[in-house]
């Protein structure tokens, strides 16, 4: 990262709180017949100058979205997006990928539309008087959303749009300031001591529960898998011969040997290899835009921002530890801060739909992932949380649902249409989606522990939720699963530390990769505190949350995948056969041998991860008294 992208000009505790994006609004539709994408007439522009006119008559209108990045392979887009000096014609949207993604199904018949669209005011002939849905408030984004929601049917039925619902362009985080995105990991990382030459370089992480299981001699082979995060700055001159990544594993030297791995395997064509994009982000996301967009969490559960670059790296390193011989393309999405949006991680799950395609869009070619067992690692949250949705969404709007909890619950489906859509395609093709249940129990914010954040909520996806070294739920860890699903699972993902946890270093943290330079203050104070330089180049930090107990899972399932080949299940089976393994006692048992314990106050299947810690080691120094703030 950036030396100016770690600035944050204003305060943390001055930001105001952001759950989307205003003006943003996303559309999805499907339809049965394919083809009719292709027509040229209003049909083939799904209706949308039908549902700009319903729009209009009451004071809105849409636009096409047209992002000011190209959000595939890591490409730049041209002068004349970045500048979009050339808008286009409402009826056109769907001649532009950046407007839309589109999801076949996989016999190749129907498709899923999830369009962008900015929405403006315009000024309506007479004041509207069906306007009780939209609510009144001075959100265009929510007054939008819910006009069309509460009119889904007569717009189906009147209208003939194949309109499946309305949604904001929701933003998240690794799981402007100006404005404080909800989200974050559970705690700022903080440093490991170097050692006093007792450690060989690596702190290994074992799976008791699977020694003598036939998934122990398994190591991901064969297997592609997706980390979709943050990444340290990566240079953009093809023919650099030196990163952020490489520097840091030359200053680590044998101090680590994962960082030395990760370094040897990044973009090689050999297998196994770590495939590094680094994805530019829209002007809305960037680091050193007017309102920057940040999350994150200090020492008591405060939300504080700070840099994370490296969450996605320290992601990456675990399951390249944990699947040795997986292949791994590692793809930013989030910013440096850790906040990213539903466009960008939409567009990014399009592009691996295409490739998991029996034709993929963009070649024109069979998919080079067709019938290929794929596993997508997303340690990050997108949407408010069920008990902030209605807060933020419903009651701020206006919209009072009395004892009618059905109409509230389909309301909360609509608006999370798009990212369900577009996950369920994807597993329909195989993928098997390990997302992160959430670090939001327990804070200030929201007392008790709390159900599971999307996308990990979602049926089809595999949520984990986090426990400390002791087997106990961590008490910052979100439930991994809604009542009556069976999706969910818990493993390893550290505690909180006290203050003297920190000073006697007895840290229950995972431990992983970290490249930076400079640590950020562990504590939210006012004045913020400056961030303090790494006390050693070895590469390791700590950390805690559920989205690094995501890759453990992440990384067994790569495994289950590459045990269960042989059985050349149809590919709209494998997900939910992985997902019977890990989370079923009849699947534990049949394939891993035997059935995995329950952790009884998340009311899942415990998979144990354990991890040698310096105390064990007896470091040579403490952990930086700069770690440790006071009052």
């Amino acid at each position: 990262m950036s030396a100016s992208s770690m600035n944050m000009r204003e305060p943390w505790w001055s930001a105001a709180k952001m759950l989307w994006v205003e003006k943003h609004v996303t559309l999805t539709f499907h339809v049965e017949d394919g083809r009719q994408l292709d027509d040229k007439s209003v049909s083939g522009s799904l209706g949308i100058e039908d549902l700009n006119l319903f729009l209009q008559r009451r004071g809105f209108q849409l636009s096409p979205y047209l992002s000011d990045v190209t959000s595939v392979d890591g490409q730049e887009a041209s002068e004349a997006q970045q500048n979009q000096a050339t808008p286009i014609a409402l009826n056109e949207w769907l001649s532009h990928s950046s407007c839309h993604c589109r999801f076949k199904t996989p016999d190749g018949s129907g498709v899923t539309v999830v369009g962008f669209f900015t929405v403006d005011d315009i000024k309506a002939e007479y004041p509207m008087q069906d306007m009780l849905a939209a609510g009144y408030d001075l959100s265009y984004a929510r007054q939008v959303v819910n006009l069309i929601n509460h009119n889904l049917e007569t717009l189906r039925q009147d209208l003939g749009l194949p309109l499946v619902a309305a949604a904001p362009n929701w933003v998240g985080g690794a799981a402007p300031i100006d404005c404080l995105i909800h989200g974050g990991p559970a705690l700022p990382p903080l440093p490991l001591p170097a050692s006093d030459g007792q450690h060989t370089g690596a702190w290994d992480t074992t799976l008791p529960d699977l020694k003598d299981s036939p998934i122990a001699t398994k190591n991901g082979k064969g297997v592609t898998v997706f980390v979709l995060d943050t990444m340290p700055e990566l240079p953009t001159n093809p023919d650099a011969t030196t990163n952020a990544i490489t520097e840091a594993a030359q200053r680590a030297g044998g101090n680590n040997k994962l960082l030395q791995m990760v370094a040897e395997q990044m973009n090689r064509e050999q297998s196994p290899f770590i495939k590094f994009s680094y994805q530019p982000l829209c002007s809305l996301l960037q680091e050193n835009a007017e309102n920057q967009m940040v999350v994150g969490r200090d020492l008591n559960g405060k939300q504080y921002a700070f840099g994370m670059p490296d969450h996605g790296l320290f992601v990456t390193g675990i399951v390249r530890e944990l699947a040795p011989e997986a292949d791994i393309e590692y793809i930013r999405v989030l910013n440096d801060f850790g906040a990213g949006d539903c466009y960008t991680l939409i567009n990014m799950l399009e592009w691996i739909h295409g490739r998991m395609s029996r034709i993929d869009p963009r070649t024109g070619q069979q998919g080079d992932l067709f019938n290929k067992p794929v596993v997508i690692n997303l340690s990050l949250v997108m949407t408010p949380s069920d008990e902030n949705l209605f807060t933020y969404w419903h009651a701020s709007s206006g919209n009072a649902y009395g004892q009618n909890t059905l109409s509230m619950a389909y309301d909360l489906a609509t608006l999370r249409a798009p990212l369900q859509r577009a996950i369920q395609r994807l597993s329909e093709c195989g993928a098997v989606i390990v997302a992160a249940a959430g670090n939001d129990s327990n804070t200030p914010e929201l007392a008790g522990r709390i159900g599971p954040r999307y996308p990990a909520a979602f049926p089809e996806v595999l949520a984990v939720g986090a426990v400390d070294r002791d087997g106990e739920a961590a008490r910052y860890s979100n439930y991994p699963k809604l009542p009556a699903q069976r999706n969910g699972i818990a493993t390893y993902g550290g505690g909180i530390p006290t203050r003297r946890d920190i000073q006697r270093d007895e840290v229950d943290a995972l431990i992983g990769l970290y490249s930076s330079q400079s640590y950020p203050a562990f504590e939210g104070k006012n004045p913020p505190m400056p961030e303090y330089p790494a006390p050693n180049a070895n590469g390791w930090a700590y950390w805690s949350g559920t989205s690094f107990a995501t890759p453990i899972v992440s990384a067994v399932a790569a495994r289950v995948l590459e045990h269960i080949q042989p059985m050349n299940l149809p590919a709209r089976h494998v997900a939910a056969e992985v997902m019977w393994v890990l989370t079923t006692p009849e699947g534990q048992q049949e394939t891993l041998g035997s059935s995995l314990s329950v952790q009884s106050e998340l009311g899942v299947s415990l998979l144990r991860a354990e991890q040698v810690h310096p105390g064990q080691v007896s470091p040579s120094e403490p952990i930086p008294v700069e770690a440790v703030t006071h009052d």
